[in-house]
């Protein structure tokens, strides 16, 4: 029994006493079939909270348990759909609004969960140079050398906290990213329309929409008129559907697109106007299962596999490193205590501590200077993946294209022919009969969405309506009413309307693709063939049209007289060709994976000069056939892969990385979004692109130009400049403190340095000048990062130039120092002498190609500034109390330096007859 809350439950006879009895009862009577809401002024909610009163089982309306899938309602009129949803096309109360609200959350996709602050602060502990350090600091503490554990573990946390720091603002900037612009839709509540944030639309709601709206969420059509629906970012076909409110019959395995009664969220509305109720939001509508389905692992960045690698090297020279001079110390039977404070000063001398934070810096300010070209970064590892792009799979409409339709030829039955002649106002050229060409643009305007010629602002609306209504109005011509359509049909690729042309006549008109239209015409002649052939081969998109007298729209073949065909054209971006002429010149493969016809696709890409021939061009279902050797093997001279599907995106990624290609791929609608995932550098469009594609990406561009991923490569590969140079600067020093420290123990002499005085060395000295290295503005062209590595061969062979020569020059200053008394003075001549060497190196780092004295001294400002800082920072240590004592440094006689600074200059002059010789050989 139910009851409310504080009465009794009642039976027959407590029901039949209740005074509201009667009154619901003939509420019941009265519409027992229609809609919940309209069987009194409440709804069951409001009535079970009514405490003054006991509600009746038969009157209290069921509550809606689940989201019901549009395919489910397809079969079911209208009236039996608003029943099914509890509601009417009133649209439902605020309070029930509320309350389903409540049940079945907000309208959002699926977001992943954000990881822990904490956990984001211990990841910062797992890199094997941490590790490391986490074990010198260990000994340290069991040698009671408590200076150095304790520089060595404020080390590790002041990096963990940088790490944190970083990942925090990262993953704040990528938030506010993903919930970009809240979009309204107009929902109907009790009967009055009002403004509803989307994101709070439910089951249930009634939402009006027009041309231009894009569809918030899945639902079934109340009302359709004239109703068409581009859907192209979840199925991929670039044609609009015809949409009706009438139930159908759906077949068991229907694709979305062939539920005619059905909308989906993330789609557009192109023409006319309907009412659609929600029946499914969030995660559980088409695009938020896809979304979902996105739970694969990325591919790892190919960065963290060069840092990771690069990370293995070291440790694997460092434990060798180490055992061998472990053991050299037990064979010569010397104490092993002051050994074992080597080894650690030669661990700790081996690791750049500031490699992390230094990544950090460089690929955060390639986000900035991308964000300042129309490209957004999503995640920071993809800068330097951007640099070494192999591959690019990329559309061609709006990227490589304008992504805008216009009318450039017009070919009649009768032969004669309209030219758009380009310029500032196009005008059309006739060469035949004029008044047979004015009906014909009379055909045009009746097939065309009147709308499209109203508002050039919709971006959703259909562009070839758009291009079609361009000579009618160049004509002056109006759109006759279209009296009835039969809309386009995906298998028979056609739509037909009638009309009244202002001749009176009434006629039917047949639209659509060249072959399926001559069929219906019983076949035409030759040259009506060669001019659809002409015009497909020069680039333009043909659709053709055909007549009948009547208002039949269903005709057998033979039974349509051929009109004419006209030709669109979507004009190539004029920036396209340099970047793809950089590209080239670059060794970047570029190849055009489009759903258009191949002739279309070749005439686009040999314009932009892509192909040579049209060998170069394939059908997706021949590449889809290919073994995958025989795929990899014809990538190499393929550049146009024309009737594409996603399904042909994911295989072209499985292939390439087979062979260790980085490869970029772009896309903009809902069923790209596995193939952007699947990318090592996904490329979403900020203005076509859908939600789910966007958050499936690396990178978005907001301008959806081709260009700006060039940009973006342009900049990813300074950023990888710079990381080389950053990172020949830091293996550099740490490789003249471990031959110092080698040298030293080779030869039985104390310890030169410190744990403690090397990390000053490395996180303070390095520390700075390794981040305003990173800020070097980019010489000698744009590098290519190393496959497989973080930093090429001919750089490991400067290290090792450098770092020996840094490293014997500090052997020979610390022998000297030697011959002094105290410690003190030793490491404090010592120290000096690296340090003034580390500030040499950077600035000669500048570039690995260009002489020091040939680069502009105010080129890298923050290096100024930073060589000011460690210049005055070591000032402090060596006079200073507290950090003396820290570092067990001293002062030292002003003689002292003025000996030191040119010698630590050597270094520096080795480094440029290795580039004077790199560059010879370059030139040979």
């Amino acid at each position: 029994m139910l009851r409310t809350h504080g009465h009794r439950p009642y039976g027959r006879g407590s029901d039949r006493r209740h005074s509201g009895y009667k009154q619901r009862k003939q509420e019941k009577r009265a519409d027992d079939s229609g809609s919940l809401h309209d069987r009194g002024q409440y709804s069951w909610f409001d009535r079970l909270r009514n405490e003054k009163r006991m509600i009746p089982y038969a009157t209290m309306r069921p509550m809606l348990t689940r989201q019901i899938p549009p395919r489910e309602l397809a079969t079911l009129p209208v009236q039996a759909a608003l029943k099914k949803l509890e509601t009417d096309k009133k649209g439902l109360p605020e309070e029930e609004r509320e309350n389903r609200r409540v049940r079945f959350g907000s309208n959002d996709l699926p977001q992943k969960k954000g990881t822990p602050i904490l956990v984001v602060f211990l990841k910062q502990f797992t890199s094997p140079f941490v590790f490391l350090l986490i074990g010198v600091t260990v000994v340290s503490l069991y040698l009671r050398e408590y200076s150095d554990a304790i520089v060595i573990a404020a080390v590790l946390l002041f990096n963990a906290t940088v790490g944190t720091f970083q990942s925090a603002r990262a993953s704040k900037a990528l938030k506010a990213l993903s919930q970009g612009i809240v979009y309204n839709a107009r929902c109907l509540v009790e009967g009055t329309s009002r403004a509803c944030d989307i994101r709070e639309i439910v089951p249930g709601d009634v939402i009006q929409l027009g041309a231009g709206d894009r569809i918030p969420a899945d639902g079934r059509w109340l009302a359709a008129n004239n109703l068409r629906v581009d859907e192209s970012s979840l199925t991929g076909e670039s044609v609009s559907h015809s949409k009706t409110a009438e139930s159908i019959a759906v077949k068991p395995n229907a694709i979305a697109a062939d539920i005619r009664n059905a909308g989906y969220a993330g789609t557009n509305v192109v023409a006319g106007s309907g009412l659609l109720l929600v029946t499914t939001i969030g995660e559980q509508t088409e695009v938020g299962r896809i979304a979902a389905s996105l739970t694969e692992a990325r591919p790892e960045a190919p960065l963290i596999r060069r840092v990771r690698t690069l990370a293995h090297q070291v440790l694997i020279v460092v434990t060798i490193a180490a055992i061998l001079l472990l053991l050299s110390s037990v064979a010569s039977g010397g104490p092993i205590l002051p050994n074992v404070t080597l080894i650690l000063a030669l661990i700790v001398s081996v690791i750049p501590e500031g490699l992390p934070i230094v990544l950090t810096v460089v690929l955060a300010r390639g986000v900035w200077d991308m964000s300042r070209k129309n490209a957004i970064v999503r995640n920071l590892e993809s800068v330097e993946a951007l640099g070494g792009v192999d591959i690019i799979f990329t559309d061609k409409t709006g990227t490589l294209t304008q992504n805008e339709l216009h009318l450039k030829q017009a070919v009649l039955a009768d032969g004669t022919t309209v030219h758009i002649e380009d310029g500032s106002v196009p005008r059309p050229h006739t060469n035949g009969n004029a008044e047979h060409a004015a009906r014909f643009a009379e055909i045009l305007a009746a097939v065309a969405d009147p709308g499209a010629g109203m508002d050039t602002r919709l971006s959703s609306i259909d562009p070839i309506d758009r291009a079609l209504l361009e000579l009618p109005r160049m004509l002056s011509i109006k759109s006759p009413v279209q009296y009835s359509e039969r809309p386009f049909d995906g298998k028979r690729r056609t739509r037909a309307v009638t009309t009244t042309l202002s001749t009176k006549e009434d006629i039917a008109i047949l639209a659509g693709s060249p072959e399926q239209i001559l069929d219906a015409c019983g076949g035409v002649d030759t040259e009506t063939t060669q001019a659809m052939n002409t015009m497909t081969s020069g680039g333009l998109r043909v659709i053709a049209f055909a007549e009948a007298p009547g208002n039949n729209l269903e005709r057998a073949d033979g039974a349509w007289i051929y009109a004419g065909m006209v030709g669109l054209r979507d004009n190539p971006r004029l920036e396209a060709k340099d970047a793809l002429a950089w590209c080239r010149k670059h060794n970047i493969n570029v190849i055009m994976v489009t759903g258009d016809h191949p002739e279309t696709a070749y005439a686009i890409a040999h314009e932009l000069g892509m192909t040579r021939s049209r060998s170069q061009v394939v059908l997706g279902e021949e590449l889809m056939r290919l073994e995958d050797k025989e795929l990899s093997n014809a990538l190499a001279s393929l550049k146009v892969i024309a009737r594409a599907t996603p399904e042909t995106k994911m295989r072209l990624i499985h292939v390439s990385r087979k062979d260790g290609s980085v490869i970029a791929m772009t896309g903009d609608g809902v069923n790209d979004a596995p193939a952007l995932h699947a990318a090592d550098v996904g490329i979403a469009m900020g203005k076509s692109g859908t939600d789910v594609a966007r958050g499936a990406a690396d990178l978005v561009l907001v301008d959806d130009n081709f260009a700006t991923i060039v940009s973006a490569i342009q900049e990813g590969r300074s950023v990888v400049g710079n990381i080389e140079k950053v990172v020949t600067y830091l293996f550099a020093t740490s490789s003249a403190e471990l031959v110092l420290i080698s040298m030293a123990m080779f030869f039985y002499l104390p310890t030169p340095l410190l744990a403690a005085q090397i990390l000053w060395l490395n996180l303070v000295t390095d520390g700075f000048l390794d981040i305003a290295l990173a800020m070097e503005p980019m010489h000698g062209g744009h590098t290519r990062p190393p496959r497989g590595r973080l930093i090429s061969k001919r750089a490991w062979t400067r290290i090792a130039l450098l770092g020996a020569s840094m490293g014997i020059i500090g052997i020979g200053v610390y022998a000297y120092a030697l011959n002094t008394n105290g410690d003190t003075l030793r490491y404090s001549v010592t120290l000096l002498a690296m340090s003034v060497m580390q500030w040499w190196s950077a600035w000669s780092n500048r570039s690995s190609t260009t002489s020091i004295f040939r680069l502009n001294p105010f080129g890298n400002i923050p290096l100024i500034i930073a060589t000011g800082i460690v210049l005055f920072l070591m000032t402090v240590a060596l006079y200073g109390g507290p950090l003396s004592s820290l570092l067990r440094i001293g002062p030292l006689p002003l003689s002292t330096w003025l000996w030191i600074v040119p010698l630590a200059a050597i270094p520096v002059v080795v480094d440029e007859f290795w580039k004077l010789a790199h560059r010879r050989t370059v030139k040979a």
